[in-house]
């Protein structure tokens, strides 16, 4: 009876124990990704040490895939078009795309033999975003990947703005060592042997680059392709000092700048969950504060809030500091008051207070204004 079974498995999938397995079958899964990689690369070692290889493991791949492909089902049965069409579908597809290169590497044992298919199994560590992204302890994790994710075209440029210059400075030198080795002379060993030494480092267009980047990020001193810049400049240090422009360039410059992008582009950015968390929470937050309020004020606790009540409980000088945050001036308590009794009954129930409260919050709105502009008209 789908009538019947559709809202059990809409609870199955939304239930809190649930939810908590997938987490930590998410999480152990990881980690089993880490320990393959592991014995991965020590077990095949032994080959090359004339050693037998140990069995690969399978029995966690079958309980892992076996999990996963029940989640999946089950998501599917609980919400049906939904998974497929609904807020989550990217995720929703994503996921079972892993589970089915999941089911094919445990079915056909692929995934050993293929380095592409291998490669692939690492993207299953993606599900770690969704458990950074469901659990709200990690949200400040979360705000940290999505601000880097959202960087990533700015780092893109980046990185073609780096090999640009790269590119340039390669060429430059490739051709004074190109003019260097013509005049070499071959018969002097010695001199042969410093052209080796340059040749290592600026022989081709893209040994050039790799140098120059090596220079900059810390792969090598630079002063070592400085040395070498210097053979070829046979006592004229233009090539060298051009070098040390290189260096200054990108080191104090470049860097910096690019730095400074990225930076700016990744603290600007919030997820787009994380805004309505945050305005959720805070409307809860203020909610919350305001009904303790209500119920501290109401001495005889009948429900209700009469003037008298609220008028002595806005002496407290704690109540006053606490209106005057949510920029409500406290003193005009009369006002206050029949501005929230909006059916004039004398008393205010919780429900008005709450509403009043929440609507006196702060600033007067342009909506308010045109609100207000709207019933003068009319009247």
């Amino acid at each position: 009876d789908t009538t019947r079974n559709g809202p059990i498995m809409r609870r199955i999938a939304e239930n809190i124990f649930f939810k908590t397995v997938c987490i930590v079958a998410i999480a152990a899964n990881t980690v089993y990704m880490g320990m393959v990689a592991d014995f991965n690369v020590k077990n095949t070692y032994r080959r090359v040490q004339g050693q037998s290889m140990v069995q690969e493991w399978e029995t966690p791949d079958v309980v892992f895939c076996t999990w996963f492909s029940l989640e999946i089902v089950i998501k599917i049965a609980a919400y049906k078009k939904e998974f497929f069409l609904g807020e989550d579908k990217t995720w929703n597809l994503f996921d079972s795309a892993l589970v089915a290169e999941s089911v094919t590497s445990v079915i056909f044992k692929t995934g050993s033999g293929l380095a592409f298919l291998r490669i692939l199994r690492v993207f299953r560590l993606i599900r770690v975003v969704r458990v950074v992204r469901s659990v709200k302890a990690l949200r400040r994790l979360r705000t940290m990947i999505f601000a880097m994710i959202s960087s990533f075209v700015d780092l893109m440029w980046a990185f073609l703005v780096i090999l640009l210059i790269l590119f340039v400075f390669g060429i430059i030198f490739t051709n004074g060592v190109s003019g260097y080795f013509e005049d070499v002379d071959v018969t002097d060993a010695e001199k042969v042997l410093q052209a080796g030494n340059v040749r290592e480092h600026f022989g081709s267009l893209y040994e050039s680059m790799v140098s120059l980047w090596c220079s900059i990020s810390g792969g090598n001193d630079w002063m070592q392709y400085g040395a070498s810049l210097r053979i070829v400049g046979d006592g004229d240090e233009s090539y060298f000092g051009l070098f040390c422009f290189y260096i200054a360039f990108c080191v104090v410059g470049l860097m910096n700048v690019v730095t400074g992008i990225f930076v700016d582009s990744a603290v600007c950015t919030r997820s787009e969950d994380e805004v309505v968390q945050g305005y959720v929470d805070d409307l809860q937050r203020t909610t919350e504060e305001i009904k303790k309020f209500f119920q501290s004020a109401d001495g005889d606790h009948s429900g209700t809030l009469s003037f008298s009540e609220f008028e002595r409980h806005l002496t407290n000088p704690t109540v006053k500091a606490y209106f005057a945050g949510l920029d409500i001036d406290p003193d005009e308590a009369k006002i206050i008051f029949t501005l929230l009794d909006v059916d004039r009954s004398g008393e205010i129930m919780i429900d008005e207070f709450v509403n009043g409260t929440m609507k006196l919050k702060g600033y007067a709105k342009s909506m308010d204004l045109l609100c207000l502009m709207y019933d003068s008209t009319r009247l």
